[in-house]
C-alpha cells in the first residue's frame, strides 16, 4: 500500500464549507419567523410523528432484533449454564453490537421514505400547511419526531442487552453507550436519506422500494471488504479512503473500532486503509465525516421540501 498523507487543512476546509451549507439553509428558511415560530405546532407534530411511529409494529420487531443480535441468546443460555467463563459475554457485547451496524439503515429508511410523500397522497399535508404551521416547522417537527422514535428503538434494544449482560457494573456501560452513540449518528444519516427520498417520490411504495434499495446499495458496498484494497491497489491509498468516508454505514463502524475500544478483532480493511492514511487523527476525521453526512442530508432535505409544492 503507498504510503500517502492527507493535509488536515482539507479536512478543516470540508467542514467549515459544511456548517456554513447547514446554518444558512436553517437561517434562510427561518428567515424572519423565530420571533413569530410556531412552537406548540411544532411539539404537535413531533409528538403525534414519535407517538405514531413508536407504536408500528415494525420498529417494535426491530427493539427486539436488536437486543437478539447484540445479547446472542445461545452464548447467553451457555454462560447462564455455566459453559462459557463468566467475561465472555461482557467482553463480546460490543463486537457484536457493532457488527449489527449494517442493520440499522432498514430502522430509519422505511419509515423515513414514507413519511411525507404519505401525508401528500393523503392531501394531510396540504391541509396541515394551510394552517398556521409553516413547512420548516412541519419539517422539524416531523423530522425530529421520527429521530427520537428510531432512537430509542436503538437504546432500547441495544440497552436491553447491555442491562441483561453487564447488570450492575456500571462501568461496563461507558463503550457500550459510546457504540449507541455511534449508531444514533448512522441512524440520524440514514433518516436524512429517507426523507429526501420521500420528497422526490410520487407513490408511497415507490419511496419504500427506494428506501430498501438504498439499504441493499449500503449493505452490499459496507461488506465488500475487499473493495477498498482494490481501489488501494489500482488508484491509491487516499481514493480507497474516499470510498470508506463516502459509506456512512462503514465510517459510523469504524468510530466503534477507534472510539469503542474493540481491539483487533473488528479491524477491517477499511480501518486499516483509514488508519494508514489518518495515522493518529483516524477517529477525529471519521466522526468528521459522519457529522458531514448528519448535517448535509438534513440541510438538503430541508432545502428541498421548502421549495417543493405541498399538492
Amino acid at each position: 500500500m503507498a504510503s500517502s498523507a492527507v493535509d488536515p487543512n482539507i479536512f478543516y476546509a470540508i467542514v467549515a464549507i459544511a456548517a456554513v451549507f447547514g446554518i444558512s439553509t436553517i437561517a434562510l428558511g427561518m428567515r424572519g419567523r423565530l420571533r413569530s415560530m410556531n412552537v406548540r405546532g411544532i411539539w404537535g407534530i413531533l409528538s403525534f410523528t414519535f407517538r405514531e411511529a413508536i407504536r408500528t409494529k415494525w420498529l417494535l420487531l426491530f427493539a427486539f432484533i436488536f437486543f437478539l443480535l447484540a445479547v446472542d441468546i445461545p452464548d447467553l443460555y451457555l454462560a447462564s449454564a455455566g459453559n462459557l467463563p463468566p467475561e465472555y459475554l461482557p467482553s463480546t457485547l460490543a463486537s457484536l453490537i457493532s457488527v449489527s451496524f449494517p442493520l440499522i439503515p432498514l430502522l430509519p429508511l422505511p419509515v423515513g421514505s414514507v413519511s411525507i410523500v404519505d401525508e401528500r397522497e393523503s392531501g394531510t399535508l396540504q391541509y396541515l400547511l394551510s394552517n398556521p404551521v409553516t413547512k420548516a416547522e412541519f419539517f422539524f417537527g416531523r423530522s425530529i419526531g421520527l429521530l427520537l422514535a428510531t432512537t430509542a428503538v436503538i437504546v432500547i434494544g441495544f440497552g436491553g442487552a447491555a442491562a441483561i449482560v453487564y447488570t450492575q457494573h456500571l462501568a461496563a456501560y461507558a463503550p457500550i453507550i459510546l457504540i449507541m452513540l455511534f449508531a444514533g449518528m448512522l441512524n440520524a444519516v440514514m433518516l436524512g436519506i429517507a426523507l429526501i427520498i420521500s420528497e422526490f417520490s410520487k407513490r408511497k411504495a415507490t419511496a419504500m422500494g427506494v428506501g430498501i434499495m438504498v439499504w441493499f446499495i449500503l449493505a452490499v458496498v459496507s461488506s465488500l471488504d475487499q473493495l477498498v484494497i482494490s481501489v488501494s491497489l489500482k488508484l491509491g491509498a487516499v481514493p480507497a479512503l474516499a470510498v470508506v468516508l463516502l459509506d456512512p454505514v462503514e465510517s459510523s463502524r469504524l468510530l466503534t473500532v477507534f472510539g469503542g475500544g474493540l481491539g483487533a478483532s473488528q479491524v477491517t480493511n477499511s480501518a486499516l486503509v483509514v488508519q494508514h492514511v489518518l495515522r493518529g487523527n483516524s477517529f477525529e476525521y471519521v466522526l468528521i465525516s459522519v457529522i458531514l453526512w448528519v448535517t448535509l442530508t438534513f440541510a438538503a432535505g430541508f432545502l428541498i421540501f421548502r421549495h417543493q409544492d405541498a399538492a
